[in-house]
């Protein structure tokens, strides 16, 4: 399975993703030992998109023109999909998420989602400006309460990519469907999507192992001005 998940400020947008691949039956976790990238440029570089679910989803990315806008390469995308479903009678999921900017630079994120033989015609949702943030694939992951707590758009570029990335790690800590090393992608309105460097990922991982430490101290301290008594007679007083 895996998890890509995009958070936008008021001018860029982060992109990560956990790079497993999984083959055959999600039971059995038979995988790739290579890693697997699944956040792409568009044909547009100011652009990019991430792929989840299914592998074959990686092969629709190509359409379009490099002048297209954002809407015109999720139309592409959603067509081309849509009609190869129809001609194969897939039952098989994909999933992906478009990132871009709008023609005064304002961040957008789109979803689609390709539900097997039940969602073959896609659904095809932008998320508000107001949200900037979205997830596909193993969207319903505990870890993802982290992004929505604490995501805000005035945040900086660095602040989002650490939240991104501490979240992915804490996603793939606790569950064997996903696996790092995490890839991490930037967007900005005037530039093309840049990633983040295997020296730029080392020191993230060395913050995050930090304020995990420092997570679990702050919730292990002890509490000044509560405590729990045990009296003798039945029941449970709390002061």
């Amino acid at each position: 399975m895996s998890l890509v998940v995009a958070l936008a400020n008021k001018d860029s947008i982060v992109m990560a993703a956990d790079t497993i691949c999984i083959l055959g039956p999600h039971e059995a976790h038979y995988r790739y030992d290579a890693e697997y990238s699944k956040i792409f440029r568009l044909r547009n570089p100011l652009y990019g998109v991430g792929v989840a679910a299914h592998t074959t989803a990686e092969k629709f990315i190509g359409c379009g023109q490099e002048r297209d806008s954002l809407p015109t390469f999720v139309s592409l995308v959603h067509h081309n999909v849509r009609e190869h479903y129809k001609q194969r009678e897939l039952d098989l999921d994909m999933h992906f998420l478009f990132c871009g900017f709008l023609p005064d630079n304002t961040p957008s994120i789109e979803t689609l989602f390709f539900e097997g033989r039940i969602g073959a015609e896609g659904k095809r949702e932008e998320v508000g400006q107001r949200i900037g943030r979205a997830s596909i694939g193993i969207c319903r992951h505990g870890a993802l309460y982290l992004l929505h707590s604490y995501h805000k758009l005035e945040m900086t570029t660095e602040q989002l990519a650490f939240l991104a990335y501490f979240t992915l790690k804490e996603a793939i800590f606790h569950d064997e469907r996903l696996r790092g090393p995490i890839e991490l992608g930037i967007l900005h309105p005037s530039s093309p999507m840049t990633f983040y460097s295997p020296e730029q990922q080392q020191r993230l991982d060395e913050i995050c192992d930090q304020r995990r430490k420092a997570i679990g101290k702050l919730l292990t301290d002890p509490i000044e001005g509560f405590s729990v008594r045990f009296p003798s007679q039945p029941g449970l007083h709390l002061s």
